[in-house]
């Protein structure tokens, strides 16, 4: 997994962050077609209004691996680190739901 971070002008806020998985797939244009539907899935993680959504997308995602690893579209190594990045983006946006919940927003 790589990571880079994109700053501003100053140099002291952070505008956003890019993280690339390198991934050893197969399946030609079904695998393709599924991988950018696995990361579609992650992504949407961050559009859930409730910490109950947050945990059914995770397992959503987690289901959704798993048959692309026993499809082969995708490695261990490689679904090990999407899963990596998966439980820390799904434990942030739960933590920022229940925040703003306390919140009252």
């Amino acid at each position: 997994m790589q990571s880079k971070t994109i700053y501003g002008k100053n140099f002291e806020e952070q505008v956003t962050q890019e993280i690339r998985i390198v991934s050893h797939c197969k399946g030609g244009k079904v695998g393709l077609q599924c991988m950018n539907h696995l990361v579609a899935q992650v992504m949407a993680i961050q559009e859930a209004e409730k910490p109950e959504e947050v945990k059914d997308m995770f397992m959503r995602v987690c289901g959704y691996l798993k048959c692309c690893i026993d499809a082969e579209f995708i490695d261990k190594e490689s679904a090990e680190e999407v899963m990596d990045l998966v439980c820390k983006l799904a434990a942030s946006e739960e933590a920022r739901l229940i925040m703003k919940g306390m919140k009252g927003e």
